[in-house]
């Protein structure tokens, strides 16, 4: 191995100044931004997209990201062509480990190269499935998640756990060697100036069942006369079906003038949100390690959340932020109330938070884990033989 570690990053991956889309995304960009200033690291993104027919490669400045087509209904072959491009495009990178970013097809490739490989599991696919629209929709992600991330889980060599819900929910399953370091988030989160504007809330994210948005409509309609109120949704809105139900909740409650839909935003928008806001809330039935709490807790953002999953591992209720049962519109109701007319207690959380987040979730702090979780691997590697799922 050269002083310097090749790694082969494949994930889904910003390019070209999209803005980033979910959570995934912002994972690997803000990771990719901490790990091209190491010198220690040779670093080769690998994203495959649905708008192009051939394999491109572009020189980022300071590492190389290549774009690969992606097959339609990749399942129904095992991704057969997607694993095709992979290969090739390893073979030109010769890379000393591949890290792909989720269990769905990336890590299924990832873990079949047959090279020192890490799968980061990022999202249960089994369960998030569970709230996609539509049956042929919801079979097909409950279909991708049996094949995919039950393979991973099964025979990914090493996984990073970006939260202790990760090991609880597959427990003895989780057969590979597990690391846990959190997903990472850039300098600028932590730099927010906060100017924070009267009772204006915060909901980051696509606008899904799974993230609950109609429980937030309910509440809002149960404080509207005891507090200033006005919720900015920002996030996709390309769930169509759940967007029209949203909005109908919303004007049979007569809340028009307390929702604001923005839509996707670039990251520069996103940061000035979290300085105009004065909390987030995230109301979601199921999330691994949502982003957008880590961002929030960066930003000195305080924030109300469903306790489920890992974010009790993020939010100590109480101190960071405050928790609730999914569902409890009431409770999410009285939570609102309280932070908003406490501006105190909205502070000393919002500190206690950013301290948190300082200590666990800084990218470069991530970059340095990760990098010498490499190391570990690559040294493991060299004394075991190989064995190639083909």
């Amino acid at each position: 191995m050269s002083a310097k570690i090749t790694v082969a990053m494949v994930g889904d991956y910003p390019v070209g100044g999209q803005s980033i889309r979910g959570g995934v995304q912002a994972v690997v960009s803000y990771l990719v931004d901490a790990m091209k200033a190491r010198n220690d690291v040779d670093l080769h993104v690998i994203t495959f997209k649905r708008h192009i027919r051939q394999p491109a490669t572009i020189d980022a400045g300071g590492f190389h990201v290549h774009q690969l087509p992606t097959q339609r209904l990749g399942l129904t072959t095992l991704f057969w062509r997607d694993r095709r491009m992979l290969h090739a495009c390893l073979d030109k990178i010769k890379p000393d480990i591949v890290h792909a970013q989720g269990a769905g097809r990336d890590g299924y490739l990832a873990t079949k190269s047959g090279l020192p490989s890490v799968v980061t599991f990022h999202g249960i696919l089994g369960q998030d499935a569970k709230y996609v629209n539509g049956w042929l929709r919801r079979q097909r992600s409950v279909m991708q998640s049996h094949l995919t991330e039950t393979f991973c889980v099964r025979h990914a060599a090493n996984v990073i756990s970006i939260s202790p819900y990760v090991q609880q929910y597959y427990g003895t399953s989780l057969r590979g060697n597990t690391f846990y370091i959190p997903n990472p988030v850039k300098a600028d989160y932590f730099n927010v100036v906060r100017q924070e504007e009267e009772g204006r809330v915060l909901f980051a994210g696509r606008v899904i069942p799974r993230k609950g948005v109609a429980d937030l409509v309910e509440a809002v309609a149960a404080v509207r006369s005891q507090t200033p109120i006005k919720v900015v949704l920002a996030g996709a809105l390309d769930n169509t079906e759940y967007v029209t139900e949203v909005k109908s909740l919303i004007a049979r409650l007569g809340l028009s003038d307390r929702f604001i839909f923005k839509g996707l935003l670039n990251e520069s928008e996103v940061l000035d949100e979290f300085c105009r806001c004065a909390l987030l809330v995230l109301p979601s039935y199921q999330e691994t390690a949502p982003m957008v709490v880590q961002q929030a807790m960066a930003s000195r953002v305080p924030v109300i959340a469903t306790r489920i999953c890992g974010v009790p591992d993020q939010v100590t209720h109480g101190v960071t932020g405050l928790l609730y049962e999914p569902h409890d519109v009431k409770t999410l109701a009285t939570h609102l109330e309280m932070l908003l007319k406490n501006k105190e207690l909205r502070a000393n959380m919002s500190l206690m938070a950013q301290q948190k987040a300082e200590y666990e979730y800084r990218s470069e702090k991530v970059a340095e884990r990760t990098v010498a979780m490499y190391q570990e691997i690559l040294g493991r590697s060299r004394l075991a033989p190989s064995d190639s799922l083909g």
